[in-house]
């Protein structure tokens, strides 16, 4: 029996005016011990040298450019539709922050997370300040009955308390991995939101 082929993944960079974090961002994803399909910096608009910069120092990263700033969902949203039409399949997007810097094994931790249960649509990871050991969020949580955003372990000190794989009420776009195949059920970011987020419930 072969073995199941592993997940393949497409990395999305949402860029405005990021230029002075695509250096690490990039070359970040570039080591990743999980293998990346393709990589796309989408960028909304940037003014600084943002586009060119990654076109003579990333050449294999594919650059979408948007024109103005059109917001995390729309933007995010072009690169989204392409895969889901089939131009260059893959099964997981991984929407990334262009100030945010991959754990060289992050990918892999995120491949292994879907693969485990394939009714897990999103998967998120956890994020430090640019210390690299306080703790930014390890998955959100929303109270009750004001429906207000938590962030588990935010400001503490990062000692492996948050190590443990869990369920959570959302994760931040700024690190977010989501099946194609759910977004093809649910639906893409509402556009209506500069900012947005998704919620999908597996049955």
């Amino acid at each position: 029996m072969n073995a199941t082929a592993p997940l393949t993944f497409t990395v999305i960079v949402l860029n405005w005016n990021g230029r002075a974090y695509l250096e690490a961002c990039l070359s970040a994803v570039a080591v990743q011990t999980h293998p990346i399909a393709r990589v796309l910096l989408v960028d909304n608009g940037s003014d600084d040298d943002s586009v060119s910069f990654v076109r003579q120092r990333f050449p294999t990263v594919e650059v979408i450019a948007n024109g103005g700033n059109v917001g995390f969902a729309a933007g995010n949203n072009v690169a989204l539709r392409q895969l889901l039409a089939g131009e260059g399949a893959t099964d997981v997007a991984l929407l990334l922050n262009p100030d945010v810097v991959l754990a060289p094994d992050c990918v892999a931790a995120l491949a292994a997370t879907l693969a485990a249960d394939p009714t897990i649509a999103i998967a998120g990871c956890k994020l430090w300040y640019p210390d690299g050991q306080t703790l930014q969020h390890a998955g959100g949580y929303v109270t009750a009955p004001q429906a207000m955003p938590g962030h588990y372990g935010v400001g503490q000190r990062d000692t492996g308390q948050q190590d443990a794989t869990r369920d959570v009420e959302y994760v931040i776009g700024a690190a977010l991995a989501v099946r194609l195949a759910a977004l093809g059920r649910v639906g893409l970011f509402d556009e209506g939101f500069f900012l947005s987020l998704i919620h999908i419930s597996e049955p």
